[in-house]
């Protein structure tokens, strides 16, 4: 008489067709180093591209405040 519950189960293998393509996790896993470098050009593009853009809202409306207050006055 089967128990409940219990399943078949697949026996254990020891060879893992799949072993060199799993990541690596945990205090083995390291990054490459072109990988950080990589990362670091794309931090410092994005804060460029940041920056460039505040300054560019920044100068749209202190031209934008300039022409009001020309066109108040006038």
């Amino acid at each position: 008489m089967r128990q409940r519950g219990s399943a078949q189960r697949v026996p254990f293998v020891s060879t893992d067709p799949l072993a060199k393509y799993r990541a690596v996790t945990g205090s083995q896993a390291r990054v490459r180093w072109w990988q950080k470098l990589v990362s670091l050009a794309a931090l410092a593009l994005l804060v460029l591209l940041t920056g460039a853009l505040v300054a560019a809202v920044m100068g749209a409306l202190v031209i934008a405040a300039r022409l009001l207050l020309d066109i108040i006055v006038s």
